[in-house]
């Protein structure tokens, strides 16, 4: 007996688009596993994305939810394909799905706008959709969804072009600060086009060389808020930049002469990871040396403490509430009252 015998005509036609998951779904007595077997025995063209990543939208939960014409066309988009809507429509019939015009409940384009703004599990409740076919047009038309969105911003004057390109650089809270969006408002537009935030160490503020060369860190601290480890931070990426200086490093196995100052300017693991070395050589040299640890809260603020309140001295200071209250909890020095002024 041929071993193709049970398998749908379509399924090689759309094998490029779906997960072997996806197809074992709607195949009966097939595993993905089985599936996986079979793609690759008969010659089922391979899945154009990872299993589980961002283009991984099963998009058969999408039969007869959205109208055969517009499926096609996402599918297309998505996976550039050339998927027509007579062949969704002889995949439906196949399954035994309903078409969208005799259907009830399904995803109307009222429903469809709500997508990208509301969870899924908000849009579904009382519409009697599931929370996975909302999912599924989510990823699959998530284009669509994030060129409408983009332009409603715009339109609306909330968010400028250049700070949508800030999305994948910088955190929420960077961009709020630099724009003075609601922080929600931040993090709905991230989930609405679907962009990561930055994977690595972001700073407070990114300065150019220029005013790196013309002002010292304290004077950037004062000028643009957060701590001073991430101005000293930048500045020694400035100075790594120098090839001859790095190899000296990974020689050495130390900083050298003009570089000993950052040993107490940030935390000795954020250190370690900029120039590439153990915290344990890091930390012999600093002891050789006789270099203070790292202090996050300067020490020309620790008169304040007790005086005022951690959130005002944290203000001054200009660092976080969390680090004038460990410092002050560290000098066993007790909370401000405002009994004490009067």
């Amino acid at each position: 007996m041929n071993a193709t015998a049970n398998i749908p005509f379509w399924v090689p036609i759309v094998a490029s688009t779906l997960s072997n998951a996806h197809l074992a779904s709607v195949l009966p007595d097939l595993s993905a596993s089985k599936v996986a077997t079979l793609r690759a025995r008969f010659g089922f063209p391979v899945f154009a994305d990872k299993p589980h990543g961002s283009a991984a939208a099963n998009w058969l939960a999408l039969l007869g939810q959205i109208e055969d014409e517009v499926l096609a066309r996402l599918v297309n988009v998505r996976y550039d394909t050339s998927i027509t809507s007579h062949l969704i429509t002889a995949i439906r019939n196949d399954l035994g799905i309903s078409s969208y015009s005799a259907r009830k409940p399904k995803l109307q384009p009222r429903i469809r706008d709500m997508v990208g703004r509301y969870t899924a599990r908000n849009i579904a409740k009382g519409r009697g959709i599931s929370v996975k076919v909302i999912e599924a047009y989510r990823n699959l038309a998530a284009a669509d969804i994030a060129t409408a969105a983009t332009m409603q911003a715009q339109a609306d004057g909330i968010w400028k072009p250049e700070w949508i390109e800030l999305l994948p650089h910088q955190t929420n809270a960077q961009i709020t600060r630099a724009t003075g969006i609601d922080p929600r408002e931040v993090r709905a537009m991230r989930n609405t086009l679907q962009i990561a935030g930055p994977s690595t160490r972001t700073y407070w503020k990114l300065v150019s060389n220029e005013e790196l060369a013309l002002t010292s860190d304290e004077q950037l601290c004062a000028l643009y808020g957060g701590p001073l480890a991430d101005f000293a931070a930048q500045r020694l990426v400035k100075a790594l930049e120098d090839k001859a200086v790095a190899k000296e490093i990974s020689r050495s196995k130390q900083l050298p002469d003009h570089l000993t100052h950052f040993l107490n300017q940030m935390p000795l693991r954020r250190l370690a990871k900029l120039v590439a070395l153990s915290e344990f050589h890091l930390k012999r040299q600093r002891d050789t040396l006789g270099i203070e640890p790292y202090n996050p809260f300067p020490v020309q603020f620790e008169s304040l403490l007790s005086t005022r309140t951690d959130s005002e001295v944290a203000g001054i200071a200009r660092i976080p509430v969390s680090t004038v209250r460990y410092r002050r909890n560290k000098l066993r020095m007790p909370s401000y009252s405002a009994r004490q002024d009067s």
